[in-house]
């Protein structure tokens, strides 16, 4: 039998009161004189013995009665294992993993709750001289304080689910700093659903080898699971009153088919789209919905479905913004009626035509197009503007004069773009044109050799070598290219090898060239970032620059919000996510501005949406090899009270507690019933 507190047995000197009340226990007698006490003296030495034998019996029960009060404060026990005789104060480490995973329904509730009472379980069964280390995903600062044993259950309660998922070495890692201090027991838990997205590994780590590990895995065969995991639209061209198809990508997690489940596509809070998801098990497949955008400004959309248990991925939000208008710069000596006219039909694009002498630099970002129309000079001052504008993923148009400048050369040149050579009088034909390149690839309906193809009577020669970068998209029977294609930073360039003038080709005449200038101006638009993503999306992209002086940006969003700095990457202006932790829409407002800049969706990650978890037999396998390891797959109950026996033993003291009733019973019947 051992001792929880040994040193309460000095307490057993108190069984000396009782035995000094028997030893000086006196009573005062009263003399009374009798004629003949011949009877008395004989009743008196029978009544005597019969005293004798109740004290005795009285100093029995109330010694026996101090003991049993005194062992049962010292708190005996009898070890079954090694553990119950470590002796000092045991550091405790208790993973609780709270993934969006974990909010899964098990057969006794959400799985979360489960692993918060077994983890609750696991710290009632030690004492609260033990110190205690509640890990979460998160891995918050505050996680590596030691705390008192009801600190740690009051931790444990107000655990919520996270959007956060770290890795087995990572919470080792904060564990063991946390246990390096401990020279008595040391022990971490892992209560998890053991998903393998998160745990790629199972196999610890652990450099101090006197660490027991317990894997507590909760998780169940039969679950069924829906992810809403992508939306994008076909074109990037949004237009208002016009449908737009877009696709949403639903996956099956399950190992069971599913159909009927009705996924619909809100706008600002408006059903657009409707649909009826049918999918086999394991399998995933993309939808196609039209949506109708019927007012400017940004939109707020969301993707959901019906699905249980696991709800976190059952909406998508996105948010984008419908482009008003396709701006077209055309920087010429003189205005150019062919583009003019191109344009000028076409209410969706606006046009704006300025000399060289008279750009607004400050403006030019805002043009989906520039053209340089028969340029005879680029000066420095354009040149590095113009570098700037593809670098912010700008598009530009190159049409040459009847002279060649010498800053449009340098620009080629800088730019391995293909240098213009002498003008070439020679009657060609178009013989080939990429039908596969975005300028083209809606405009033909059919292809055969009876098309009518532009003709050419002069031309200035595109000078191709080694360096040059780019490709032809439209070339001549000769094999000169009439239209070269490049990706110079992170816009494009267009170089046309003759002026638009029907002294040169037919081209300016041609039903060709409309098409073809139209997609010049909505080539550069990639398709908008509609959403992203907590804690792997780091930033995003502010559509448009703000001034220096503005640099505190406000996000609010429905239940969450915070105050930021603008940054740069890549030449773009950014605002970071990482203080956002629940998905939704979020409004980005400048310093002291009532109305948003734009409007930007985010999205938790979908990794947690597959159900894919190691499970009991695979993780006993994984940590066969490590002795000071072991898997416990119990109840919370039932893993508490095993706990409890493993670290304190055969618990005695409530015994010994009964006893001292029973003994103080038995006092009260002696004095009661033994005359």
């Amino acid at each position: 039998m051992v001792f929880v507190y040994p040193s309460f047995l000095w307490a057993l000197l108190l069984v000396s009161i009782p035995i000094i009340i028997h030893l000086f226990h006196f009573r005062k007698y009263k003399r009374v004189v009798f004629s003949d006490v011949r009877f008395l003296k004989q009743l008196q030495e029978q009544n005597k013995s019969k005293q004798k034998i109740k004290d005795w019996l009285l100093l029995a029960a109330r010694v026996l009665a101090v003991a049993s009060l005194v062992l049962a404060f010292a708190q005996p026990f009898i070890p079954h294992s090694d553990i119950a005789n470590v002796s000092g104060v045991k550091s405790i480490s208790v993973f609780v993993d709270n993934s969006m995973s974990m909010q899964a329904q098990g057969n006794d509730g959400p799985y979360l709750e489960i692993a918060k009472s077994k983890a609750r379980a696991i710290i009632g069964a030690y004492t609260s001289n033990d110190r205690f280390q509640i890990l979460t995903n998160n891995l918050l600062a505050t996680e590596q304080r030691a705390l008192t044993q009801s600190e740690a259950i009051e931790k444990i309660d107000a655990i919520e689910p996270s959007v956060a998922s770290v890795s087995l070495n990572t919470i080792q890692d904060k564990q063991e700093s946390f246990l390096q201090k401990s020279e008595a027991y040391k022990s971490v838990y892992y209560i998890s659903d053991f998903q393998k997205s998160q745990f790629t590994t199972l196999v610890t780590t652990n450099t101090d080898s006197s660490i027991h590990t317990t894997f507590i895995p909760i998780h169940s065969s039969t679950i069924q699971n829906l992810s809403v995991d992508s939306i994008y639209f076909v074109s990037p061209n949004i237009k208002i009153n016009t449908p737009i198809v877009a696709k949403v990508k639903v996956t099956n997690h399950g190992n069971e088919s599913v159909e009927g489940v009705v996924m619909k596509v809100l706008l600002n809070g408006v059903q657009k789209g409707l649909l009826n998801i049918k999918l086999g098990a394991n399998e995933s497949d993309e939808f196609s919905l039209n949506i109708t955008c019927n007012q400017s400004g940004w939109q707020n959309g969301i993707v959901t479905l019906n699905d249980f248990p696991i709800a976190f991925d059952n909406q998508l939000y996105f948010a984008f913004k419908p482009t008003d208008k396709n701006r077209v710069l055309v920087i010429g000596n003189t205005p150019n009626k062919y583009i003019q006219s191109i344009f000028a039909e076409d209410a969706d694009y606006e046009l704006v035509q300025n000399t060289v002498t008279n750009i607004n630099y400050q403006e030019m970002a805002k043009y989906q197009l520039v053209v340089l129309n028969e340029v005879d000079a680029i000066s420095s001052g354009l040149s590095l503007k113009l570098d700037e504008y593809l670098e912010n993923g700008g598009q530009i148009v190159l049409i040459p004069g009847n002279s060649l400048s010498e800053g449009l050369h340098d620009f080629c040149s800088r730019n391995a773009l293909p240098l213009y050579a002498a003008k070439v009088s020679q009657e060609l034909q178009v013989t080939h044109i990429n039908k596969q390149s975005v300028l083209f690839e809606k405009v033909f309906t059919k292809s055969n050799n009876q098309m009518d193809l532009p003709k050419v009577k002069a031309y200035y020669p595109l000078q191709i070598n080694a360096n040059t970068r780019g490709n032809s998209l439209i070339e001549l029977n000769n094999g000169a290219s009439l239209l070269w294609q490049s990706i110079v930073k992170n816009g494009k360039v267009y170089m046309l090898a003759l002026p638009l003038d029907p002294m040169y080709s037919n081209l300016p005449n041609h039903s060709l060239i409309v098409p073809m200038f139209l997609n010049f101006a909505i080539g550069n638009q990639k398709h908008k970032q509609l959403y992203a993503v907590l804690k792997q999306t780091p930033f995003v992209v502010l559509p448009e620059k703000v001034s220096g002086d503005e640099k505190l940006i406000q996000i609010k969003g429905d239940k969450q919000e915070y105050v930021t700095e603008v940054s740069k990457w890549q030449q773009q202006q950014v605002i970071s996510t990482d203080m956002l932790n629940l998905d939704g829409w979020y409004d980005v407002f400048l310093k002291q501005n009532n109305n948003p800049i734009f409007t930007f969706a985010i999205n938790y990650n979908r990794n947690e949406s597959k159900l894919d978890f190691w499970n009991n037999s695979e993780i006993q396998s994984a940590i066969s090899n490590n002795k000071n390891a072991d898997v416990n797959i119990k109840d919370a109950k039932v893993l508490g009270a095993q706990l409890t026996m493993q670290l304190k033993g055969e618990q005695l003291w409530r015994w010994f507690v009964l006893a001292a009733l029973c003994f103080v019973c038995i006092e009260i019947l002696i004095i009661r019933f033994i005359k």
